[in-house]
């Protein structure tokens, strides 16, 4: 019988890996292999199960070392040793992660804070004649605040021109009770200056003023031919 120890094997028998075996007519034997070979002559069993050949081989990334399970069944004191540089290494690992995670951070932070100079810049809202319901609850709410300062209500909305604005004023004037609203307008900021209603009263009452001169100007020419 040889019992050669060799460095670096595993056993034919079990098919675990270990740092020495012993070669025996059955082939290399790990230690329990050997010792039980050594008192019975015939090779370990694998399973207590009758006439079963395959072995189980552990769940994938798993390596089953034979000394390192033979020191943990071995003494207390040395399977305590091995958790507690599992638990050590464990921990390196974990402070290992927090200390990407912050680096991760930190680059992010640097990106972020120097990406909004190159950004292309935003699209002006279009121009559109058409009133949406929340584009007249802004409207009214300008009046509200800024009176019959147009311009600055249209700044506000961002879809709508000074013209518009003028055209809402006049249009929904009474749907939406603006005389109340520039009311409380006064109230908090004092009157209004610049009265846009005259300017409006003249520009519609000139076609009457023309057809009022005109149906004088028949009304005189009638008579100087009634009088002829």
């Amino acid at each position: 019988m040889n019992s050669q120890s060799q460095a670096n094997g595993s056993c034919s028998n079990c098919g675990v890996a270990c740092n020495s075996v012993r070669a025996t007519p059955k082939g290399h034997a790990c230690h329990s292999c050997y010792l039980h070979w050594r008192r019975t002559g015939v090779a370990r069993p694998l399973s207590s199960m009758p006439g079963r050949t395959n072995k189980r081989k552990p769940p994938r990334g798993l390596v089953v070392n034979h000394d390192d399970l033979a020191a943990l069944a071995g003494q207390p004191n040395q399977a305590n040793n091995s958790l507690q540089a599992i638990d050590t290494e464990i921990v390196s690992l974990k402070r290992q992660i927090q200390s990407n995670k912050q680096q991760v951070s930190a680059l992010k932070r640097k990106t972020t804070d120097g990406i909004d100079d190159l950004r292309p810049p935003e699209v002006s809202n279009r121009i559109n004649a058409r009133w949406t319901n929340d584009e007249l609850l802004l409207a009214v709410q300008g009046v509200r605040k800024y009176g019959k300062d147009f311009s600055a209500i249209a700044d506000v909305i961002g879809t709508k021109t000074e013209a518009h604005l003028r055209s809402f004023f006049v249009n929904y004037r009474r749907r939406y009770n603006l005389d109340a609203v520039l009311k409380e307008y006064e109230a908090e900021n004092g009157p209004i200056l610049i009265d846009d209603d005259k300017e409006e009263k003249m520009d519609v009452d000139q076609p009457n003023e023309v057809a009022e001169s005109s149906q004088k100007a028949k009304t005189s020419s009638g008579l100087g031919q009634t009088a002829k």
